[in-house]
């Protein structure tokens, strides 16, 4: 017998939500608000591309499981002065991620996800709430925040690497 009981485990079989979208698809494995986490799969089609959005308080990891996606990021309020000049000058900075590396996302950062190739990624984040989700359909800063949703509307274009 053990000196201590094992923790109880959360054991799931079925995933939590399974979103369809334009773009491909999100497998929400886990989102749990008393524990602050959030873990999910994203699939994204080839040459498709996720709305420009972000967290205000939501922190997240992308890890590329398989595919090549780009990933346009705008720096956030809160980086140096010389990096958000850059920015305003010269659109979102692009990343590629390939299978194998991680991005870290901060909170309030803008982004978009581009996939190149049909792309399977793994999102680690802080609890995802509906309600802390921004979207835009531009880089540019003066550009209004639309109305919170989780579906940008169809007819809107979205320009991941900028317009």
């Amino acid at each position: 017998m053990l000196p201590v009981e094992p923790p109880q485990l959360d054991v799931r079989f079925v995933p939590d939500k399974f979103v369809p979208k334009s773009w491909g698809w999100e497998n929400w494995l886990h989102n749990d608000k008393d524990s602050n986490y959030c873990l999910k799969q994203l699939f994204i089609k080839a040459g498709q591309k996720t709305s420009i959005h972000r967290h205000p308080v939501k922190d997240e990891a992308i890890h590329c499981h398989s595919g090549v996606c780009y990933i346009a990021c705008q720096a956030p309020p809160e980086a140096p002065a010389a990096v958000r000049t850059h920015a305003a000058a010269y659109g979102p900075f692009i990343y590629t991620i390939k299978p194998g590396q991680t991005v870290h996302i901060k909170a309030g950062a803008w982004h978009c996800l581009h996939a190149k190739e049909d792309t399977l990624l793994y999102e680690g984040s802080t609890f995802h709430s509906d309600d802390d989700v921004e979207r835009r359909d531009s880089w540019k800063e003066e550009d209004d925040v639309r109305t919170r949703r989780q579906e940008p509307d169809p007819d809107t274009t979205q320009a991941c690497g900028g317009e």
